[in-house]
Parts: structure tokens; sequence; C-alpha cells
């Protein structure tokens, strides 16, 4: 039984290590469908979500229509750059995590406790990944003024990355994921 719900297993988790690199993808001007991603993604995981949305990168590349002052610029290309190292190590945690996993599932009667301690393993890696792009995005965010910070959070609505995430927020409070309310 075990050994049939190895691949279900990996592509669960391939999927959430697929939606990361995506997002950072997205963030460093790789094509795509940035409305529809942001609504699935802001249904799923809300605030969150946004505050990647509004990632340093994306800042730095609108540093002219925020008007970023040169230190403003230094302080995020920090931030991000010590949220990549944060990310790649929790990457690489998970790629470990799920390589041991997966030679664990592959034995004659697997041992349920090593299974699930790669597994918890590789969702924490995961974890710890979105929220280093979470954090970034709160430290680049405390970084502007308060009409940059309004300008970059009407740069993510255009771009169709703010869109669905307050609703999916508002589901999420209520009562669960399914429940979001629609206009």
């Amino acid at each position: 039984m075990t050994k049939r719900l190895a691949p279900f297993v990996a592509l669960a988790l391939a999927a959430g290590a697929s939606t990361l690199k995506a997002q950072q993808h997205q963030h460093q001007g790789g094509a795509g469908t940035a409305g529809q991603t942001g609504s699935h993604m802001g249904a799923q995981m809300g605030a969150g979500m946004h505050m990647m949305a509004l990632g340093p990168q994306l800042l730095l590349d609108h540093k002219d229509d925020l008007k970023l002052t040169p230190e403003q610029v230094t302080g995020i290309e920090k931030i991000a750059a010590d949220a990549k190292a944060k990310s790649d190590q929790a990457m690489a945690s998970h790629q470990t995590h799920m390589h041991e996993m997966m030679q664990a599932m592959q034995a004659a009667t697997p041992d349920q406790q090593v299974v699930r301690t790669h597994f918890q393993g590789a969702l924490d890696a995961m974890g710890a990944a979105h929220w280093a792009e979470i954090e970034a995005g709160l430290a680049a965010m405390a970084l502007l003024t308060d009409e940059q910070r309004t300008t970059a959070k009407g740069l993510t609505h255009e771009m169709g990355m703010g869109q669905g995430m307050d609703q999916g927020m508002q589901g999420c409070c209520q009562g669960g994921m399914n429940k979001v309310k629609r206009n």
C-alpha cells in the first residue's frame, strides 16, 4: 500500500516546490499569467501570497515608478539576496527530505516513522522557503514610505496579483477555503 502512495506523495510535494519556483520566476520577470496564478494562489494562501507578490524583486523592477532612493534600493537588494539564500537553503533541504522519503518508501516494509519524518521535513522546508519570501516582502515594504507602499500595492492589482487574495483570506477566516464568497 505504501509503495502505491509514493508517487502521489512525491507529486504533492513536488507541486509545492514547483509553485514556489514559478513564483520566483514570476517575480524575476518571467513569463506567465500573473492574474490567473495570483487569483489561484490568493484563494489558497491569502495575505502571505500577497506579501510574496510585493517581494523585493517586484519593488526593484518598479523602482522608478516607486521613486525609490538609492538607500532604499540598496536595502531592498540586501533583503532580496538574504531571502534568496534562505530560500535556496530551504529548497535544498526539501530535496534532501524528498529523496530520503522516496528511498525509505522503497524498502520491502517501509518504516512509517522514517517516511513521516522525511515527509514532515520536506513540508517544513517548503514552509521555510515560503516564509523567506513572505519575510522578505514584509521587510522590503517596511523600507517604503506610505505613498510608496500604496503605489506598490496598486502595482499588484494592476498586474492581477492582488485580485482574489483578499477573498482568499476572507474564505480562510470564515470557515475554510471552500467557502470563499464570490462577487
